[in-house]
């Protein structure tokens, strides 16, 4: 919100405020949220997390603007925008970006 009315573009301040939180994201799920966080190369990681980071940027601007056509104010616009990003963004970490050695679809099942 700070960033929009600093530059008064909904645009340049999600690219803004996106920017820095995926920065900060990245390394804390990579190294406290994720238990398998390390598992992978960083470069690897991070390039596939900033491309999650891309995808959510653009549904992120999307959701707020189509959330503001129809006059729902830019603060609840934002709050509903990221609440519905919030899950699937943590479910294609969880399963992509930071996945344990041993997931997949199959069900780990402990032998007989």
């Amino acid at each position: 919100m700070l960033l929009t009315v600093i530059v008064d573009s909904l645009l340049l301040a999600v690219l803004g405020a996106r920017a820095v939180s995926s920065a900060v994201n990245f390394l804390v799920n990579r190294n406290m949220v994720f238990e398998h966080g390390r598992d992978r190369p960083a470069t690897s990681a991070g390039l596939r997390y900033f491309g999650l980071a891309a995808v959510l940027l653009a549904a992120s601007f999307s959701l707020i603007w189509a959330l503001e056509a129809v006059a729902v104010p830019a603060l609840p616009a934002k709050i509903l925008a990221e609440i519905a990003l919030l899950a699937a963004s943590f479910t294609i970490q969880q399963r992509y970006l930071f996945p344990g050695k041993h997931s997949g679809i199959q069900s780990q099942r402990p032998c007989p």
